[in-house]
């Protein structure tokens, strides 16, 4: 039997289906194996494992590397910030603010029509479906993740969507 795996934060129900996702493509897997699928969209994961005699073994998958208990402050709303619409069906980008094509070191024409999933690393792409799936169930995502840009380098960025009609809205920040 695989061991039971919680995640934290546990206020991160995106988080908790990424690590799913990727967990149920090799059920075998060790703490290892599992942190290396879910690092290249989650940068500071961490996995720890408890094993206790008489038990099957319980993992702790940490998004932010270690636990974190104050709330985060609400940056999505500040002006300016960056941000694109997702269509919720397809995934494809329909929307892109300047901001968010500076971030990603693109032109924002050549970005619509893309799908959320060319901004993420190949083998992040199961961990990114678990995201895009919570949020397109009508929930609310507030994470952290390892995107793409344009010109092949990685940026770590904080993340807030939500689902409005047709479409998701989906904010960044940088990471610090």
């Amino acid at each position: 039997m695989r061991a039971r795996i919680s995640t934290i934060p546990s206020s991160d129900p995106a988080f908790g289906r990424a690590v799913e996702k990727v967990a149920a493509q090799t059920p075998d897997a060790s703490a290892a194996d599992l942190e290396a699928g879910l690092r290249p969209l989650f940068p500071r994961v961490a996995i720890f494992a408890r094993h206790v005699s008489g038990e099957h073994g319980h993992l702790y998958v940490y998004r932010d590397g270690h636990y974190d208990g104050r709330p985060r402050e609400q940056w999505w709303d500040e002006p300016r910030t960056a941000c694109v619409c997702v269509d919720a069906a397809s995934g494809d980008l329909t929307q892109v603010s300047a901001e968010w094509a500076q971030l990603m070191a693109g032109d924002p024409g050549a970005l619509v029509g893309r799908n959320f999933t060319d901004f993420v690393l190949p083998e992040a792409r199961a961990a990114a479906s678990g995201l895009f799936e919570a949020v397109q169930e009508g929930g609310v995502v507030d994470t952290e993740v390892l995107l793409v840009r344009e010109d092949g380098s990685p940026i770590a960025l904080e993340v807030h969507a939500r689902r409005l009609n047709g479409e998701i809205d989906v904010r960044y920040r940088r990471l610090d």
